[in-house]
């Protein structure tokens, strides 16, 4: 006898209808469905995914506010709110960086609006940066490593002088953004606890389809300001955690043997634009393909 479908639980005890696989990650099945004449996103997470439900929980506390709405979940299973898109991504693959960065910027802001009772159990920052302050600097290729040296002297340095930390969304990027009928919402949330300035870190190297534009100086500099005008973060601070994120990024691709290739090409010039980078040479990268994408993402771990 064949297993039943992850969603026949979770259809039952709903009552959902028209159920559609739109996507099957590592950690989890995400369909469309139906109840009545409403569309709903049901998620169900896999044994590796449950660790997944600290940023369902993250998402629950913001109760909409710049977020995926949450209505029900139980166990395993989360019913959502359905956003019909596109991603803010496209928005820069359209050619409208900045644009998309005010958008990024403002979604940040409400998510970091103060609010009471935060959830239990996030990920402290600490921890979430182990990965990067543990993978031996053996594992990256030798020209490089000058540059990784600084990202994990930096990341001990944010972490120790870290302001009172905040729930973070943990994974904010172009691509988990989507339009809905109340404007731009955040999807797929990690659950950290630390610096506020972190959360922006991720925004540096995205979005995929967008390499020659996240990587371009102009495009990361007019990033940082734009954040730290609308957000009012310390914009070195914020060009510091770009840096550290980058080979965090690398660290959690080499734990599962990802390629590194592009936060190797993009590393140099948030750097630079850090102002850590000075007039040395820097190590050779193959040229990259239009369109190809990073690899760092942690839902991707």
């Amino acid at each position: 006898m064949s297993a039943p479908a992850p969603h026949t639980d979770a259809a039952t005890h709903w009552a959902l209808t028209g159920l559609t696989l739109i996507a099957e990650t590592a950690t989890s099945h995400v369909y469309r469905a139906r109840r009545g004449a409403d569309h709903y996103v049901l998620k169900v997470l896999k044994p590796y995914g449950i660790d997944e439900l600290t940023g369902i929980a993250f998402l629950e506390w913001l109760d909409g506010d710049g977020a995926v709405r949450i209505f029900e979940r139980r166990d395993n299973m989360v019913l959502m709110e359905w956003l019909d898109g596109p991603e803010l991504g496209a928005t820069v693959r359209a050619g409208d960086d900045m644009t998309a960065t005010r958008i990024l910027a403002d979604v940040a802001r409400h998510l970091h609006t103060p609010r009471p009772r935060p959830p239990e159990g996030l990920t402290p920052l600490a921890d979430w940066c182990a990965p990067l302050r543990d993978t031996p600097l053996t594992c990256w290729p030798e020209p490089h490593r000058p540059n990784i040296e600084m990202a994990k002297a930096l990341a001990a340095s944010l972490l120790a002088s870290s302001p009172p930390p905040i729930p973070l969304h943990g994974d904010l990027h172009h691509d988990n953004i989507l339009k809905g009928s109340r404007g731009w919402c955040v999807i797929d949330a990690k659950g950290v606890l630390g610096d506020p300035a972190y959360e922006l870190a991720n925004a540096f190297q995205n979005p995929i389809g967008a390499l020659e534009t996240a990587r371009a100086p102009a495009t990361i500099a007019a990033r940082a300001d734009t954040f730290a005008e609308i957000l009012g973060y310390d914009r070195q601070r914020l060009l510091d955690w770009a840096v550290a994120h980058c080979a965090l990024s690398m660290a959690w691709s080499l734990a599962t043997a990802r390629p590194i290739d592009a936060n190797l090409a993009i590393l140099p010039n948030l750097l630079a634009a850090a102002g850590h980078l000075g007039a040395r040479a820097q190590p050779k990268t193959r040229r990259l393909r239009a369109g190809e994408g990073f690899l760092f993402r942690k839902s991707e771990k």
